[in-house]
């Protein structure tokens, strides 16, 4: 029982490797502490409470700010789906623009009666990746509008 609350702490820790060391040493001195004066392992999780709580407490003693780290994340994939979208959607047009006009084959300089069955256009990629990555940039804009509705409001 111990052993599988201190892992789930473990997961939920989002401090570097020799802080997460600290932290999980001190539950297991806990545990022994708390054993060698007659508590069972269920009491000192009972009042350490869930690991989620316990994560939550030890971050709050050490000042780590959730909603900031959460938007700073929300910001930085809205700027890169931005980045790519915008890219590809250049690589398209660019791709567009430079290729021909229809029925002309490399460098024909007019057209033929010659067609190619079974190509496959591949600035039709560009042209996808684009479009997902404007919508993923789009839910992450509402995502982060709705969060910081909420935090504005004080409703945390």
């Amino acid at each position: 029982m111990k052993e599988q609350y201190i892992e789930q702490v473990k997961k939920r820790l989002t401090f570097s490797c020799k802080q997460k060391e600290e932290i999980v040493r001190d539950l297991y001195e806990a545990f022994a502490s708390a054993l060698e004066h007659g508590q069972t392992e269920q009491q000192v999780i009972e009042r350490l409470g869930s690991p989620t709580e316990f994560v939550r407490e030890i971050e709050e003693q050490l000042g780590v700010d959730r909603a900031t780290q959460s938007r700073r994340k929300n910001t930085l994939y809205t700027s890169i789906s931005c980045v790519i979208a915008i890219a590809s959607l250049v690589a398209y047009s660019v791709a567009r623009a430079a290729g021909g006009p229809a029925n002309t084959i490399g460098f024909a300089r007019g057209s033929t009666n010659i067609t190619v069955n079974g190509a496959f256009d591949i600035t039709i990629l560009f042209l996808i990746v684009g479009v997902i990555a404007l919508l993923v940039a789009a839910i992450h804009l509402c995502l982060f509008a709705r969060n910081n509705r909420r935090y504005l409001c004080g409703n945390k």
